[in-house]
């Protein structure tokens, strides 16, 4: 539906969309959705996702799993996240021992 609103350039379904996508996101599906290909084809999904995706990133159900995505991602199996997954390290502060940045 997000891509129909682009493409038709209907900004009411498109907002409508980005809420519906929004909505259905958790902690048991973020890491899929914001590494997919559809995530790494539109900007303002990115960032919405990585957003909650540093809302999320403690939770054992994210944490647990974040280290095989980000291998996945070095190892070249999903290219068109490498640029995702480096905003993703930007937001982990050094400072506090590797903890992510406070959203």
């Amino acid at each position: 539906m997000y891509r129909l609103a682009l493409k038709l350039k209907n900004a009411h379904l498109e907002a409508l969309a980005f809420q519906a996508i929004k909505s259905s996101l958790c902690e048991s599906n973020i890491l899929a959705e914001a590494f997919s290909w559809f995530t790494a084809q539109y900007t303002d999904i990115q960032n919405m996702e990585l957003d909650l995706l540093m809302k999320f990133c403690n939770t054992p159900e994210v944490s647990s799993h974040l280290e095989r995505v980000v291998e996945a991602v070095s190892q070249g199996e999903r290219l068109l996240c490498t640029y995702y997954a480096s905003c993703l390290f930007s937001k982990i502060d050094p400072a506090a021992g590797g903890q992510w940045y406070t959203v």
